[in-house]
């Protein structure tokens, strides 16, 4: 797989869409204003929307979509086809399986690691140190406990 590595010594503001072609080169089709920071991996046909923030040291892995107003923190890993939905927060540390969708405005905090295929609703808010494992829903609205491990879908989460 092809990866563009930006390297930035400081934190940068771009003012361009972030799109990364098969060849590894960032294409620049729209203007777009966020905040990169330094040791970040984006890997090819990658989209990162307007307003986004990525934090040091985060993997966004080839082919996915980062919604606008979304923020990566640091040392978060995004997996291959993923999409994350606009003004969504990825915390510290967590980990986002291949071909997952995560709906808009939807809070995982840090540590938290979320399988393969896995569809997490609008406003979902996952706590700490939890687990979803592959193929799991999650529905819209849903809190996630701290530590929990979710292993099948998650129609009794309520509200909380």
């Amino acid at each position: 797989m092809l990866m563009a590595m930006i390297n930035w010594r400081h934190e940068q503001t771009a003012e361009l869409m972030l799109h990364v072609d098969e060849s590894g080169s960032i294409e620049t089709p729209h203007n777009w204003s966020g905040s990169i920071g330094p040791r970040i991996t984006i890997g090819a046909g990658a989209i990162i929307g307007a307003l986004v923030s990525i934090r040091p040291g985060a993997v966004i892995q080839g082919d996915c979509v980062i919604g606008d107003g979304s923020m990566i923190f640091e040392n978060a890993r995004i997996g291959s086809r993923a999409y994350v939905g606009t003004s969504s927060m990825i915390g510290p540390g967590s980990v986002i399986g291949a071909l997952a969708q995560i709906a808009k405005n939807a809070l995982i905090k840090s540590g938290v690691v979320i399988g393969d295929r896995v569809n997490i609703g609008p406003g979902v808010k996952i706590k700490r140190g939890s687990r979803i494992a592959s193929g799991v829903t999650v529905p819209g609205g849903a809190v996630v406990p701290k530590n929990s491990i979710i292993t099948d879908d998650a129609e009794r989460l309520r509200n909380r």
